[in-house]
């Protein structure tokens, strides 16, 4: 069964324009649009705009650059600094030059007033907030990562197809003993290792990007240049473009070497162990020899044969 499609919710638009007939047309397309429904509200100066955005709910504005107490991009640094809302510029051929300079400067969209048509308005506002949505959206995941790049304990790292560092969080930054993750940039692990592991994790990332198969939880040894040693469980995955591309790798480590320390320390005193108890039953059995040579010379000097002896008025003594 097809599901019916819900409607899309109305949208705010507050309209900052000079009063006149363009204005009035410009209205209407948008109270009389098909394609999507808007509840405009109109005002005529910057200020009004300004009071309204500190007051009301908007999904976007739309704004005129040649208003009765301000004009040029001056009327929209004074919005956006008041606001991260969505902007559509709407201008007269005379300002068309001021309307790229405000999209550069941070508007989403502008339409020339006099040119446009009701379609075109309506989607230069509705491709304004979604594309205010989107960026919010990336603005949202950059946020994410960022925080995960910034405190998590373990090792992010990603890298090209030459497995030339692109990022490397902060914990790699300490890791790698440097003052900051950029300085990390363009280099490789036989920046910061020896060759022995450089070369290692080096051709572990080209096969990944050769078969796509990623390497999961590998135990490192991590040798560096001052004869220092690291262990570190590592996590490596190809690194895909929109397309689906391998463009690169990118992974997590964790350093378990006080782990891997114990574990060697509790090793050894297994082995230990075994060894004492392999001496001690070694010992057991010369012991045991010992006894059965001691019990053979005992039952020797003792006579197979016993006597019996008179024991006068106690009668006859026999020996056992």
């Amino acid at each position: 069964m097809k599901k019916e499609r819900l409607p899309s919710p109305p949208l705010n638009a507050l309209f900052v324009h000079a009063p006149g007939q363009i204005s009035d047309t410009l209205l209407g397309y948008l109270r009389e649009s098909k394609l999507r429904t808007f509840v405009v509200e109109h005002t005529e100066t910057l200020k009004g705009a300004l009071d309204k955005i500190k007051s009301g709910h908007w999904d976007v504005i739309l704004m005129d650059l040649n208003l009765p107490d301000k004009q040029g991009i001056a009327c929209f640094d004074e919005v956006h600094r008041a606001t991260n809302l969505p902007v559509v510029i709407v201008v007269d051929t005379d300002f068309e030059d001021t309307a790229v300079e405000a999209v550069q400067s941070g508007a989403q969209e502008y339409v020339v007033a006099t040119l446009t048509t009701q379609r075109a308005l309506v989607r230069a506002v509705l491709y304004a907030v979604t594309k205010a949505q989107d960026a919010r959206a990336l603005a949202l995941q950059r946020q994410l990562l960022d925080n995960l790049m910034l405190n998590t304990p373990d090792r992010i790292f990603f890298k090209d197809l030459q497995s030339r560092f692109i990022r490397i969080s902060r914990a790699t930054t300490e890791h790698f003993r440097l003052s900051n993750p950029d300085k990390a940039i363009g280099k490789t692990d036989f920046d910061f290792f020896t060759d022995e592991h450089a070369r290692e994790a080096y051709e572990d990332e080209q096969e990944i990007l050769k078969t796509g198969t990623p390497i999961i939880g590998k135990v490192e040894k991590e040798t560096f240049d001052d004869e220092s040693i690291r262990w570190a469980l590592t996590t490596k995955m190809p690194l895909l473009n929109e397309e689906g591309e391998v463009i690169g790798t990118f992974g997590i480590s964790r350093d378990f070497t006080n782990q891997k320390n114990m574990e060697d320390a509790l090793e050894q005193e297994r082995n230990r162990l075994n060894e004492l108890t392999e001496e001690l039953r070694e010992k057991n059995l010369i012991l045991e020899d010992d006894m059965h040579m001691a019990r053979e010379v005992q039952q020797a000097l003792i006579p197979q044969e016993y006597r019996s002896l008179k024991g006068g008025h106690f009668g006859e003594i026999k020996l056992h």
